[in-house]
């Protein structure tokens, strides 16, 4: 197994700049009303959701790998 090292504010404004960039997608192409739209809709919109927070997590990785 292998261990990051990084220093808690680091990866704290890493981790706010991921979660920024996410939020910033999420406005301009719009938001999802889980009550309103079909549940294909919804499907689509959190599978969509879950791929680009798993590709930030992939590039906040690489991030800390190279400040560490």
């Amino acid at each position: 197994m292998k261990a990051i090292f990084v220093k808690a504010e680091d990866f704290d404004r890493h981790f706010q700049t991921s979660l920024d960039k996410l939020k910033l997608v999420s406005l301009q192409e719009g938001t999802i009303n889980v009550n309103l739209n079909d549940q294909v809709l919804v499907s689509r919109f959190i599978s969509d959701l879950h791929r680009r927070f798993h590709y930030e997590v992939c590039m906040l990785k690489d991030r800390l790998e190279k400040e560490g």
